[in-house]
């Protein structure tokens, strides 16, 4: 590489290092006028609510999140086909806009809810029978708490 072929590259370096890609992907007008971006990541704690949620579930298979599994279980006399699932879902509260030092508005997704739903569908001659439960997660205290279910399993016979 030519010095010429150098210096090019190191400014180009420099130029993407100040600069870097960050190209508006959602510009909007805001209520004044302004041009904004908005972000909507969010921090995946898939890794920590999902063990979290299994922990009081001992006979779901240990599994992550958006993964599904199925067994054959003998229930007394009976064979039955049980699949277990684990999703997650995140649901934003809103955002906060920030204006910058170049005129544009930042607007950013501050608040959310993170929620982990383990179920378990039951196959069975009879007919299908579902069970759910919904765990809310809270980020701070690296705890879930149940806020809905439906507890078939007592009626798979």
């Amino acid at each position: 590489m030519t010095k010429k072929n150098s210096f090019i590259a190191f400014f180009l370096l420099i130029i993407f290092s100040l600069f870097g890609c960050n190209s508006a992907e959602n510009p909007e007008k805001d209520e004044i006028g302004s041009s904004s971006t908005v972000s909507t990541s969010f921090h995946n704690y898939d890794s920590k609510m999902v063990p979290k949620a299994l922990e009081g579930h001992s006979d779901f298979p240990e599994m992550n999140a958006d993964e599904s599994k199925t067994e054959t279980v003998i229930i007394g006399e009976k064979t039955v086909t049980v699949t277990y699932s684990v999703t997650t879902e995140i649901s934003s509260h809103g955002s906060t806009a920030t204006d910058t030092d170049k005129g544009k508005r930042w607007k950013e997704a501050t608040t959310a809810d993170f929620f982990v739903i383990l179920s378990k569908e039951w196959e069975t001659k009879d007919g299908n029978l579902e069970s759910y439960w919904k765990y809310k997660y809270n980020p701070q205290t690296d705890q879930v708490k149940l806020i809905d279910s439906n507890d078939n399993d007592n009626n798979i016979k």
